[in-house]
């Protein structure tokens, strides 16, 4: 009887953890999507900039438009909630930003980027997001904030992945009137940035601050 109480008690402990650590890893999970995809939409205009660096011609007249321009301001100001520790507030920007592209893709609002793409990346988010929101059964404690070692490969990543986006015109090369791009660099840069996302995102996810302990 003895052994059989105390297997009970270590079931029961162990789905208590497994509840508490769900709204940590839901947390963690969507603000590294959160970062990535703010990284995603500011990317055109790291490249913008890095052609006018280097080619002031091949300069694109429009980068994003209004569209993309309220996508990047939204999303950089759902990562600045999350910083902020204001997890509500983010997910509730999460939902607003699925319901707005959800309206663009029905309303066929004129847009550069494919909104069907988008609206995924914003339900991506959102879902852990608000999920990080449910109440933990793990005796009422409350869920600590994400390390500072989180926030710091998140915050590489997400400078990988935009910063990324200025290969093409770094490594073109001008040959008289023609600038050509050299493609097999350009691909070794975006593999070497994808590589290097995909090994940093290993890591955070171990260091995760569950509410139990």
């Amino acid at each position: 009887m003895a052994q059989a109480a105390i297997a009970r008690r270590v079931s029961a402990a162990r789905a208590t953890t497994l509840a508490g650590a769900w709204p940590a890893a839901a947390a963690a999970v969507g603000t590294l999507a959160a970062v990535l995809v703010l990284a995603r939409q500011a990317r055109p205009v790291v490249e913008a900039a890095a052609w006018s660096w280097r080619f002031a011609e091949r300069a694109p007249t429009t980068i994003i438009g209004p569209i993309g321009t309220a996508r990047l301001a939204g999303w950089a100001l759902l990562v600045a909630a999350l910083v902020a520790g204001w997890h509500a507030a983010a997910a509730l920007g999460a939902g607003t930003a699925v319901a707005a592209e959800l309206a663009v893709l029905v309303t066929g609002v004129r847009d550069h980027a494919a909104p069907g793409w988008h609206l995924l990346l914003a339900v991506v988010v959102a879902v852990p997001l608000c999920g990080s929101l449910l109440p933990a059964t793990s005796g009422g404690r409350e869920q600590r904030p994400l390390p500072g070692r989180f926030w710091a490969a998140a915050a590489a990543m997400g400078l990988c992945a935009s910063l990324s986006a200025a290969g093409a015109p770094l490594v073109a090369d001008r040959f008289g009137d023609t600038v050509a791009i050299r493609t097999i660099p350009v691909a070794r840069i975006g593999f070497g940035a994808l590589t290097f996302i995909a090994l940093l995102s290993l890591d955070p996810p171990t260091r995760l601050p569950l509410n139990v302990g």
